[in-house]
């Protein structure tokens, strides 16, 4: 009776700790499947998360060109490289403010570094610097051109 009660509660402890074993395994691969149930919902999502990044950096775009690029077109200058450098740092600056930390992050999880989401937001800076300074000289010439 001895070896048979031994027995059965070896045979016990063995269920208990194979059903522990199995439902620990069993909750990782939940875990699993929701975290990436939830990465791709967020994916799914990013037409909102571009629209409001666009917004956000278009804001950004105003309010440097306002206060730091308005400068040189009054004076009839350019800003050189230097110059664009800074304020191109300036506007990075401004945009991570507007973002706010948490959005910050939900950029980082899209882009995967602060570099890439930098480099993005200063290729953004560039084409419309770039498009206003071709508006701007056309304007000019179309003024001139009134002139004459």
């Amino acid at each position: 009776m001895k070896d048979f009660t031994l027995m059965y509660s070896i045979f016990l402890i063995s269920l208990l700790l194979i059903s522990f074993y199995l439902i620990h395994r069993v909750n990782k691969k939940i875990n699993i499947i929701s975290n990436k149930l939830t990465n791709t919902s967020k994916y799914l999502n990013f037409e909102k998360y571009e629209t409001l990044l666009s917004l956000y950096m278009d804001k950004s775009y105003v309010t440097i060109y306002k206060d730091h690029i308005l400068v040189y077109s009054v004076d009839g200058l350019s800003p050189d490289e230097d110059d664009i450098l800074k304020i191109q740092k300036l506007y990075i600056e401004l945009l991570l403010t507007l973002l706010g930390p948490n959005l910050v992050n939900e950029y980082l999880d899209y882009f995967g570094s602060y570099d890439t989401l930098f480099k993005n937001a200063i290729l953004y800076f560039d084409e419309k610097y770039e498009s206003d300074s071709i508006k701007k000289s056309a304007i000019d010439k179309q003024l001139k051109s009134f002139d004459e």
